[in-house]
């Protein structure tokens, strides 16, 4: 019974480990036989992991051996396919949604409605409007005078 533990399969090893508690999920999954335990009595050993896949499928210590290693081979492919899909959910631009576009076509309609009305009101406010913004004193007194003249 060769136990020892090829290099590559260790340096995969340190890579799952990373991220523990997601891995022993994984692990669960792919070997169903595997209890919650189990799993926590791994304790992050490689050589462990290979026994208990002995013990509860019956391989030989070689055969739970490769099958981890391929395992651990498609690990990181798995993780970056998630790693990417989730980088593409998150760089997808928000679709403007339907009612933004109802909202302006109808504020467009309400404008041009109203617009005509407002005639002689729009006048008035375009004179407020100058004579507010007329910060010299001097020209205030004088749009007034020129207002009470007018008047008069």
């Amino acid at each position: 019974m060769n136990k020892n533990i090829n290099k590559a399969m260790q340096g995969k090893w340190k890579q799952v480990r990373k991220d523990w508690k997601r891995t022993r999920k994984e692990l669960q999954k792919r070997w169903e036989k595997l209890t919650d335990d189990d799993v926590h009595q791994l304790d992050d050993q490689l050589d462990k992991l290979v026994t208990l896949l002995q013990k509860r499928y019956g391989h030989s210590w070689e055969d739970a051996s490769s099958e981890l290693e391929h395992y651990l081979g498609d690990y990181r492919t798995r993780t970056q396919d998630a790693i990417d899909e989730t980088l593409a959910r998150l760089n997808r631009k928000p679709r403007t949604t339907p009612w933004i576009w109802a909202l302006g076509l109808l504020a467009l309609v309400a404008v041009g409605y109203f617009w005509p009305s407002l005639g002689g009101q729009r006048r008035q406010l375009g004179d407020l409007w100058r004579s507010m913004s007329d910060t010299s004193p001097n020209n205030g007194a004088q749009n007034q005078g020129s207002a009470n003249q007018s008047q008069g």
